[in-house]
């Protein structure tokens, strides 16, 4: 009888093993679904996270990239109105004959006082530019964010009004060791090259050295003898047809006529010297 229990309680307990077992591997089967579901779950919960996290950053990366590229394009645009030699070419001038030519030339006169004007580049009597204030800006440096604009002020002035070849154009300024300033030029045929003490691009001429502070001097030269004098702000028709100006005292029209009077024999005079030879 104790032999017989004692195989019972044997097959028992292979049996209760094996059941075990069954039970073990059911767990882990049950355990392994559960654990492939979860990752199931967490790889596609993952996907769609970084699905939605790469259209996002798209999408805000498209919008940084479209702002920076108004940024930029407004940027430029306000920087390329500072070339004079840009807004000049705006209204072709040199398609132009007489009376248009003048008119169109008057037109783009008007553009660079209200573009000055909106910088803070004017002196507040508006007859001069604040040199000052363009030296600086100059002397500033290329990292500073005011270069630039300063920089095509200059530029626009030595492209429209400066004795450069036919076709040329400023393109730069640019320190030099020991001070001053030389202004790089792109001719017609694409060559680089300075202006010159003789206007020439030949390898022999001298490069101008600009002394610190002459660059804004020399730009602003050129505003009230070119610029300012040929725009409606300092016309008097224009003045006395403005709504704006009718009412402004007698002195103020006085000094401004006067104003015009005085830049034009300079201007006047230049050109003379200009033509003769005879400083």
């Amino acid at each position: 009888m104790a032999l017989l229990d004692g195989i019972l309680g044997g097959a028992q307990s292979v049996m209760a093993f094996g059941q075990q077992q069954t039970e073990n591997k059911l767990a882990k089967a049950k355990f392994d679904e559960q654990k492939r579901q979860y990752d199931q779950s967490f790889n596609e919960t993952k996907r769609q996270y970084d699905q939605s996290f790469d259209e996002t950053k798209r999408q805000h990366d498209q919008s940084f990239n479209e702002t920076k590229r108004q940024y930029d394009q407004s940027f430029n645009e306000g920087v390329r109105q500072f070339n004079a030699g840009e807004v000049y070419k705006q209204y072709d001038l040199k398609k132009l004959k007489d009376q248009d030519a003048k008119d169109a030339t008057r037109a783009a006169n008007n553009d660079l006082f209200k573009t000055y004007a909106n910088a803070d580049y004017l002196s507040p009597d508006m007859q001069s530019l604040n040199y000052n204030r363009i030296n600086d800006d100059i002397a500033a440096g290329r990292n500073s964010d005011r270069f630039a604009t300063a920089e095509q002020l200059v530029l626009g002035m030595a492209t429209q009004f400066g004795d450069l070849p036919e076709g040329s154009e400023a393109t730069s300024v640019e320190a030099l060791p020991g001070g001053g300033y030389a202004i790089t030029v792109t001719n017609a045929d694409g060559s680089k090259g300075a202006v010159t003490t003789d206007g020439s691009s030949e390898p022999t001429s001298e490069v101008v050295r600009f002394a610190p502070g002459q660059l804004g001097k020399l730009a602003n030269l050129q505003y009230r003898t070119k610029i300012a004098i040929n725009t409606d702000e300092f016309n008097p028709v224009s003045m006395a047809a403005s709504k704006n100006l009718i009412a402004a005292d007698q002195k103020g029209q006085q000094e401004r006529a006067a104003f015009v009077e005085q830049q034009t024999q300079i201007n006047n005079l230049l050109t003379q010297v200009k033509a003769t030879g005879n400083v």
